[in-house]
């Protein structure tokens, strides 16, 4: 080493320690520091520091070693740069899909574009703002030890949360273990206080979704709540309904950063590990990466951070400084990283979960008059078979117009509740047969009804008992009598059908042929062929209440003659 270069870097050591120089060749010198670890920590710092400026590194043997190596920098390439740029896009968009596919499936009647914004406004930008405190925590405690901050690697999860967390790949290395135990700490604990404050917010933004016609079923099934829910949150954010979508960012905040404390490599965990433990933390490394494969079993992307972990570094880095100690004060820190994990830690992040009710339709078949003002009216009963408070929605399928009244709020474990689904008339522009299916959704539970309405016109040339319609009243077990005619000059073929509720029990008498009924029926298997000006009468008789019961008599192009019968 030239005598100039070597006088200097001799000079700025001997401000700090007493030494003697043990080695010397062209671009480096070791020198011995007897009692190295009774030096004060900042002293080195201040050392590597001045070094540094020169282009100079310094570190320390392994630990117990009193030496100390000076290194001439070797100028290094950052190819890595343009990985963290392509990890870093690949995780903006991974996280955006993920906001748009959450949206859309919590509210299936969103839009592309009003989904996509959704998602960016209320899962990206809050789950970025959680990513960027946690990088603060990083960036301070970077700043305080004397380091350059360089940009994490992301690591994205488009099969699920969005994004497995942030890892810290400093381009300086750690000058002590202080350094690199509070580079550890600090994101793990603004990054939690990020996610806290997240699911805070979105408890309490009120979105535009009525309980009745906004359907929550979550593409995810259901998360797994951590720890921290069922202690803290649950008296804030209720646990037992799909968190809503800024909820969600927030939960993937806890378990990301719950994820980040595992004790490998240049997690935060692994970096906190190293710091106290020195050169055991391989053994918790090791034991970390098996405890994650496994995990990856139920929850594949897990498998996806493994990788990383093991392509960035088992074991981690090591610090410059390897005889400094973390103080007694810093160690009691370590619970705060331990609280992190265990209250954040959701092993298998989502898990289906049975339906929890169970939904009981009245009638699935209603009569619809054509040019009338009435609505097709559905009755149903929801039961809640589970353990916690149900909230049900619905949406139909198509899409119409209806409307839902009934019980508003949660139905207790155990409890029951009725609701009226109502489609207007006008909905419907074809006179025919109209299948349906009623969704009702709760929570990540949904069921799906099927119904029918019968879209029919009044006919002139058709009647029961000369009127159009028929209304009548009859009592259980006392027979009525229907006199249907048809007054048309070509022969047309006929269905004979009754509508009525579930569990209403009937007879229909017909050409001396007694029919049994219940609930709706097409009382005659086949059609039957009407000749014109003809009559034929139809004995009914009710053999319970109902609330109400419509016999129909149907053409083929949908044109009917109806008797409205009242049980009492």
């Amino acid at each position: 080493m030239k005598s100039n270069k070597k006088d200097t870097l001799l000079s700025i050591i001997s401000s700090y320690y007493n030494f003697k120089l043990e080695k010397e060749t062209e671009d480096s010198i070791v020198i011995h520091v007897k009692d190295l670890e009774s030096y004060p920590e900042d002293d080195f710092v201040k050392m590597v520091n001045r070094l540094d400026k020169l282009g100079f590194l310094a570190f320390t043997g392994s630990e117990g070693s009193d030496k100390i190596f000076i290194i001439l920098k070797r100028t290094r390439s950052r190819p890595n740069m343009h990985i963290k740029t392509a990890l870093a896009l690949g995780s903006v968009v991974s996280m955006i899909y993920t906001g748009y596919a959450y949206q859309s499936s919590f509210v299936s009647f969103s839009d592309f574009w009003t989904s996509l914004a959704n998602g960016i406004l209320f899962f990206f930008l809050p789950l970025g703002f959680i990513i960027l405190l946690r990088e603060a925590g990083r960036f301070l405690a970077h700043r305080i030890n004397g380091m350059r901050y360089h940009i994490p690697i992301l690591i994205p999860d488009p099969l699920g949360m969005g994004i497995l967390g942030s890892i810290g790949t400093a381009d300086d290395a750690y000058v002590s273990r202080r350094a690199m135990f509070y580079s550890g700490l600090f994101p793990l604990i603004s990054g939690f206080l990020a996610s806290l404050t997240v699911i805070f917010i979105g408890t309490y933004v009120n979105f535009p979704y009525s309980s009745l016609l906004a359907p929550v079923n979550s593409s995810f099934k259901s998360v797994s709540l951590p720890l921290i829910y069922s202690l803290v949150l649950s008296r804030i954010s209720p646990t037992t309904v799909t968190l809503n979508i800024i909820q969600y960012a927030g939960w993937i905040g806890i378990v990301i950063n719950a994820l980040n404390a595992f004790p490998i490599g240049y997690l935060d965990g692994g970096l906190i590990s190293k710091a106290v433990i020195g050169s055991y933390a391989k053994f918790a490394s090791y034991g970390s990466m098996v405890g994650l494969f496994i995990l990856s079993v139920f929850y594949n992307p897990w498998f996806i951070l493994l990788i990383f972990v093991i392509v960035i570094g088992i074991n981690g880095p090591e610090p410059l400084l390897s005889t400094s100690k973390i103080t007694r004060e810093a160690k009691t820190f370590i619970v705060l990283a331990l609280a992190v994990f265990i209250l954040g830690i959701s092993p298998i992040p989502y898990h289906v979960i049975p339906n929890d009710f169970t939904v009981n339709v009245v009638s699935r078949q209603v009569i619809l008059v054509s040019n009338s003002t009435g609505n097709a009216t559905f009755d149903i009963f929801l039961s809640n078979n589970g353990g916690s408070g149900v909230v049900p929605s619905f949406t139909m399928d198509p899409s119409l117009k209806f409307s839902v009244s009934g019980n508003g709020g949660s139905i207790s474990p155990g409890g029951r509740a009725e609701y009226l689904i109502s489609l207007p008339s006008s909905d419907f522009n074809t006179l025919g047969l109209h299948n349906l299916s009623l969704i009702v959704y709760s929570g990540i539970s949904k069921s799906v009804i099927g119904l029918s309405v019968l879209y029919v016109k009044l006919s002139n040339n058709m009647a029961f008992n000369n009127a159009i319609p028929f209304y009548g009243h009859t009592s259980p077990g006392k027979p009525l009598l229907l006199n249907f005619s048809y007054t048309a000059l070509k022969t047309e073929n006929f269905s004979l059908l009754s509508f009525a509720d579930d569990g209403f029990h009937y007879l229909v008498s017909i050409n001396n042929i007694t029919l049994t009924g219940e609930g709706f029926t097409k009382l005659l298997p086949n059609t039957f062929s009407f000749p014109p000006g003809k009559t034929v009468s139809i004995k009914v008789e009710s053999m319970n209440l109902t609330r109400s019961w419509i016999v129909a008599v149907v053409s083929q192009n949908y044109y009917a003659a109806l008797a409205y019968i009242t049980v009492r």
